[in-house]
């Protein structure tokens, strides 16, 4: 532990390992892997992890020996289909178009970027296993809550930050109104929801455990959003750095931090909502010392 603490106390050695990591994550992100699955495969079997359905159609993503996009088109679709069942799918595989127009939206990358590589046309759905683990469960159970509500499309995306519950052209309006923001989940709501837990817990023990326990349970529930993920585990590093007194300032746990989320998952150096939140989330730690309620000492 010790050797550790005079590692990372180091003046520059931190800063190095995490130029080193984005250098990294970006020649990750450009290597070719192969599929676990052929396009000749016509059935699959794994988890729901996520669902909506749109304009008459269900769209799944499975995880079975990856995650797979799969589309069923049938009149009156069932929602009998929850996180966390276990399925198979029986359908026809297909690689994932490129864009047409130079620098427009690419649908195989932003794909590539959730580690999908086929999108599949479904043809039959079968539940094998419609019993989920509890942590399914509980975002089962919160969305079924939140869908009980009239202003559902609201609450689902500001809480679970999903927004296909939105009524039409209402996210687009916002958009032109430069006030789209207002729906991202962010660092913000950890900061809120750990707050709140902590003056409820008192002089709990363990309420910093308990804390991040919850907030690693709130990442699940928001898919693992980007944001989220940064803000939970920059909670978690700063907790760790004061239990273990390692004596590091904020600007060298953020840079842990970026460098942990990165070697876990490098396609976040494309993720716009990770890059904003990082962004600011730094320039407010390396200006905190000139910033004094809404003014700026200079």
């Amino acid at each position: 532990m010790l050797r550790l603490k005079s590692l990372l106390q180091s003046s520059n050695i931190i800063l190095y390992i995490f130029l080193i990591t984005i250098l990294i994550s970006l020649i990750r992100c450009n290597i070719p892997y192969e599929s676990k699955y052929s396009i000749d495969d016509t059935v699959i079997e794994g988890l729901i992890i996520d669902k909506r359905i749109d304009d008459g159609k269900l769209v799944l993503i499975i995880k079975g020996k990856e995650k797979v996009r799969c589309t069923y088109y049938k009149d009156n679709i069932e929602d009998i289909y929850e996180l966390g069942m276990k399925v198979r799918i029986v359908g026809k595989l297909s690689i994932p178009s490129n864009n047409t127009i130079p620098n427009s939206f690419n649908y195989k990358n932003y794909l590539k970027f959730h580690y999908i590589n086929y999108i599949c046309t479904v043809d039959n759905i079968t539940i094998i296993n419609n019993d989920t683990n509890i942590l399914y469960s509980i975002k089962n159970s919160l969305i079924n809550y939140i869908n009980s509500f009239k202003s559902k499309g609201y609450l689902s995306t500001f809480i679970i930050g999903d927004k296909n519950n939105l009524e039409d052209g209402v996210y687009e309006r916002y958009q032109e109104l430069g006030v789209s923001h207002i729906f991202a989940i962010s660092g913000m709501h950890v900061s809120i929801l750990s707050l709140i837990i902590l003056k409820l817990l008192g002089k709990f023990k363990y309420k910093y455990e308990t804390v991040i326990s919850f907030l690693i349970i709130y990442m699940f529930i928001t898919s693992f959003s980007a944001s989220i993920v940064r803000s939970v585990c920059l909670f978690i590093f700063l907790y760790l750095n004061k239990k273990y007194d390692f004596y590091l300032d904020n600007t060298k746990v953020f840079y842990i931090t970026i460098i942990f989320i990165l070697l876990i998952n490098p396609f976040f150096m494309y993720n716009v909502g990770f890059l904003y939140s990082s962004i600011i989330s730094y320039t407010l730690i390396t200006y905190s010392n000139i910033i004094t309620g809404n003014k700026i000492i200079t």
